[in-house]
């Protein structure tokens, strides 16, 4: 019973319900640009590595997950040779 009530609950001590609330609104209120400065990595393994060494320097993370097909519309081919390229090129840099 105890979990389930502090699962009703964020870190702020904020209900989840309002929490959501609020991560929706901020989701409705993004721009494409902050998105693509903020969120996203992209460009030449060399760029990747870069802002995947800031990022890791300003969060202090460890490890990664990627989507590499937002939207769906690559071909499963294309995908799994950048996802190739990724583990050959960029990780070992990190």
């Amino acid at each position: 019973m105890r979990r389930q009530k502090r699962a009703r609950w964020d870190s702020s001590g904020r209900s989840a319900r309002r929490s959501r609330a609020a991560r929706a609104s901020r989701l409705a209120e993004i721009s494409y640009d902050e998105i693509l400065s903020e969120y996203a990595v992209f460009g030449t393994p060399e760029a990747v590595v870069d802002r995947l060494q800031e990022l890791r320097e300003q969060m202090g993370f460890s490890t990664l997950s990627t989507w590499m097909n937002p939207g769906g519309r690559i071909p499963n081919e294309r995908v799994l040779k950048s996802m190739r390229l990724f583990a050959e090129r960029v990780a070992p840099l990190l």
